[in-house]
Protein backbone atom coordinates (compact mmCIF):
# COMPACT_ATOMS: atom_id res chain seq x y z
CA UNK A 1 0.00 0.00 0.00
CA UNK A 2 2.78 2.43 0.87
CA UNK A 3 4.81 1.65 -2.22
CA UNK A 4 1.55 2.04 -4.30
CA UNK A 5 1.67 -1.58 -5.44
CA UNK A 6 -1.97 -1.65 -4.34
CA UNK A 7 -4.95 0.15 -4.05
CA UNK A 8 -6.30 -0.96 -0.53
CA UNK A 9 -5.52 -3.30 2.14
CA UNK A 10 -7.68 -5.41 5.39
CA UNK A 11 -5.28 -5.37 8.36
CA UNK A 12 -4.08 -4.47 11.81
CA UNK A 13 -4.72 -0.79 12.58
CA UNK A 14 -1.75 1.09 13.73
CA UNK A 15 -2.71 3.91 16.93
CA UNK A 16 -1.14 7.14 15.45
CA UNK A 17 -3.14 6.17 11.66
CA UNK A 18 -6.45 8.89 11.28
CA UNK A 19 -6.49 8.96 7.64
CA UNK A 20 -8.16 6.47 4.99
CA UNK A 21 -9.28 4.06 7.10
CA UNK A 22 -12.86 2.06 8.16
CA UNK A 23 -12.53 0.37 11.09
CA UNK A 24 -13.98 -2.59 10.77
CA UNK A 25 -13.50 -4.52 14.29
CA UNK A 26 -12.27 -4.09 17.82
CA UNK A 27 -11.15 -6.95 20.00
CA UNK A 28 -9.38 -6.89 23.20
CA UNK A 29 -5.96 -8.42 24.13
CA UNK A 30 -6.15 -11.28 26.46
CA UNK A 31 -2.73 -12.92 28.60
CA UNK A 32 -2.45 -16.06 26.95
CA UNK A 33 -0.89 -18.89 28.82
CA UNK A 34 0.18 -22.33 28.63
CA UNK A 35 -2.33 -25.12 29.76
CA UNK A 36 -0.91 -26.03 32.46
CA UNK A 37 0.45 -22.31 33.81
CA UNK A 38 -0.12 -21.78 37.66
CA UNK A 39 -2.26 -18.64 36.16
CA UNK A 40 -4.37 -21.00 33.84
CA UNK A 41 -7.25 -21.62 35.99
CA UNK A 42 -8.37 -17.95 36.60
CA UNK A 43 -10.36 -15.94 34.63
CA UNK A 44 -8.72 -12.61 34.96
CA UNK A 45 -4.96 -11.87 36.22
CA UNK A 46 -3.07 -8.40 36.98
CA UNK A 47 -0.58 -6.92 35.63
CA UNK A 48 1.32 -7.58 38.81
CA UNK A 49 0.94 -10.90 38.61
CA UNK A 50 3.16 -11.11 35.41
CA UNK A 51 6.36 -9.50 37.82
CA UNK A 52 9.19 -11.86 36.53
CA UNK A 53 7.18 -14.74 34.32
CA UNK A 54 8.73 -16.17 31.35
CA UNK A 55 7.00 -13.05 28.39
CA UNK A 56 7.56 -14.15 24.82
CA UNK A 57 6.67 -10.93 22.66
CA UNK A 58 6.30 -9.75 18.53
CA UNK A 59 8.15 -6.61 18.81
CA UNK A 60 6.37 -5.05 15.87
CA UNK A 61 2.68 -5.80 17.65
CA UNK A 62 0.47 -3.21 17.97
CA UNK A 63 -0.02 -3.80 21.40
CA UNK A 64 3.93 -3.42 22.35
CA UNK A 65 4.11 -0.02 22.95
CA UNK A 66 0.78 0.42 25.26
CA UNK A 67 2.00 -2.95 26.98
CA UNK A 68 5.32 -1.18 27.82
CA UNK A 69 4.18 1.67 29.00
CA UNK A 70 1.45 -0.26 31.30
CA UNK A 71 4.39 -2.15 32.33
CA UNK A 72 6.76 0.54 33.13
CA UNK A 73 3.97 2.87 35.23
CA UNK A 74 3.15 -0.22 37.44
CA UNK A 75 7.08 -1.14 37.76
CA UNK A 76 6.69 -4.89 36.37
CA UNK A 77 9.33 -6.74 34.05
CA UNK A 78 8.21 -9.77 32.57
CA UNK A 79 11.42 -11.66 31.77
CA UNK A 80 11.55 -11.68 27.90
CA UNK A 81 12.50 -15.51 26.94
CA UNK A 82 11.22 -15.70 23.52
CA UNK A 83 10.18 -13.34 20.17
CA UNK A 84 7.86 -14.19 17.10
CA UNK A 85 7.57 -12.28 14.15
CA UNK A 86 3.49 -13.34 14.10
CA UNK A 87 0.25 -13.75 15.91
CA UNK A 88 0.45 -17.35 15.08
CA UNK A 89 4.08 -17.82 15.90
CA UNK A 90 3.58 -16.40 19.32
CA UNK A 91 0.71 -18.73 19.79
CA UNK A 92 2.92 -21.85 19.34
CA UNK A 93 5.20 -20.30 21.49
CA UNK A 94 2.26 -20.44 24.29
CA UNK A 95 1.14 -23.44 23.09
CA UNK A 96 4.38 -25.00 23.63
CA UNK A 97 5.25 -23.64 26.80
CA UNK A 98 7.98 -21.12 26.48
CA UNK A 99 5.59 -18.71 27.96
CA UNK A 100 3.08 -16.20 28.12
CA UNK A 101 2.15 -13.56 25.85
CA UNK A 102 -0.27 -11.07 24.90
CA UNK A 103 -2.73 -12.08 22.15
CA UNK A 104 -5.40 -10.22 20.75
CA UNK A 105 -8.84 -12.17 21.36
CA UNK A 106 -9.56 -13.92 17.72
CA UNK A 107 -6.29 -16.55 18.41
CA UNK A 108 -7.84 -17.35 21.81
CA UNK A 109 -8.66 -21.11 21.10
CA UNK A 110 -6.65 -24.45 20.43
CA UNK A 111 -4.05 -25.28 23.29
CA UNK A 112 -4.13 -22.01 25.13
CA UNK A 113 -5.77 -20.62 28.44
CA UNK A 114 -6.83 -17.12 28.10
CA UNK A 115 -7.02 -14.38 30.87
CA UNK A 116 -8.62 -10.76 30.76
CA UNK A 117 -6.21 -8.21 32.27
CA UNK A 118 -8.55 -5.45 32.64
CA UNK A 119 -5.54 -2.85 33.45
CA UNK A 120 -4.80 -3.53 29.66
CA UNK A 121 -7.21 -1.08 28.17
CA UNK A 122 -6.06 -1.05 24.55
CA UNK A 123 -7.98 -2.69 21.40
CA UNK A 124 -6.89 -5.05 18.33
CA UNK A 125 -8.28 -2.57 15.75
CA UNK A 126 -8.67 -4.22 12.11
CA UNK A 127 -9.74 -2.01 9.43
CA UNK A 128 -9.89 -1.42 5.44
CA UNK A 129 -7.06 1.17 4.83
CA UNK A 130 -6.21 2.80 1.32
CA UNK A 131 -4.56 5.37 -1.21
CA UNK A 132 -5.39 8.67 -1.64
CA UNK A 133 -7.29 9.26 -4.57
CA UNK A 134 -10.73 7.94 -5.76
CA UNK A 135 -10.68 4.10 -7.47
CA UNK A 136 -14.17 3.28 -8.67
CA UNK A 137 -12.96 -0.89 -7.33
CA UNK A 138 -11.68 1.32 -3.95
CA UNK A 139 -14.57 3.13 -3.36
CA UNK A 140 -16.83 0.40 -4.35
CA UNK A 141 -14.86 -1.88 -0.94
CA UNK A 142 -15.45 0.92 1.14
CA UNK A 143 -19.15 0.68 0.60
CA UNK A 144 -19.54 -2.82 1.04
CA UNK A 145 -17.24 -2.95 4.16
CA UNK A 146 -19.00 0.26 5.81
CA UNK A 147 -22.35 -1.88 4.94
CA UNK A 148 -21.21 -5.38 6.71
CA UNK A 149 -21.29 -5.63 10.87
CA UNK A 150 -17.87 -7.32 11.04
CA UNK A 151 -18.67 -7.27 14.79
CA UNK A 152 -20.82 -9.82 14.69
CA UNK A 153 -18.52 -12.16 12.50
CA UNK A 154 -15.87 -11.51 15.15
CA UNK A 155 -18.11 -12.75 18.06
CA UNK A 156 -17.62 -16.81 16.79
CA UNK A 157 -14.80 -18.16 18.33
CA UNK A 158 -11.65 -18.86 15.91
CA UNK A 159 -10.48 -22.73 15.88
CA UNK A 160 -7.37 -23.32 15.83
CA UNK A 161 -4.56 -20.45 13.90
Amino acid sequence: LDTGRIEAAIQPLEAEREDNLLVLFRQRYLLAVPPRHPLAHRNTARVADLQDLPFVIRPQAEIMPAAEKLFAAQNVRPRIVGRAESDAGLLGLVEAGLGVAILPHWLDGGGIATLSLPELREVHRIGLVWRNGEDAAVAQLRSFAAGHDWDAATRQPVIGH
